[in-house]
């Protein structure tokens, strides 16, 4: 009798071993990244025209790398149904805002040539 015992204990013990063992591998395997950085890089973009700028921020942006990136912003924000603006937590119309920006711009640079001559 000790020994039929001793057999289904030990039988039980090697099925529990088991399944802790599956339950590893289990949790090893859900625990694994199932992407990987490349899977979030998507195809490359052709390179956008340039976008218009006055040769002093043209040159500013170059200076810094950032001229391809802004050539290509600018050219997703025009290619934009609806252009859209957040202004102290509101979603508001994006015209009018960069129109201000656009004249502000263009008054910069009408007193940079004034004061140049």
């Amino acid at each position: 009798l000790d020994s039929i015992f001793e057999d289904l204990f030990q039988k039980n013990i090697d099925l529990d071993v088991a399944m802790l063992r599956a339950d590893e591998a289990f949790r090893v395997q859900m625990d694994a990244p199932t992407l990987s950085y490349n899977d979030y890089i998507g195809p490359a973009r052709p390179k956008a025209a340039k976008a218009s700028t006055t040769p002093m921020q043209r040159q500013d942006l170059s200076d810094k790398g950032l001229d391809e990136a802004y050539d290509s912003d600018m050219a997703l924000f025009n290619q934009l149904e609806t252009k859209m603006a957040i202004v102290d937590g509101e979603l508001v119309d994006a015209a009018p805002i960069m129109k201000e920006l656009d004249d502000e711009l263009e008054g910069l640079n009408s007193i940079m040539r004034c004061s140049i001559g």
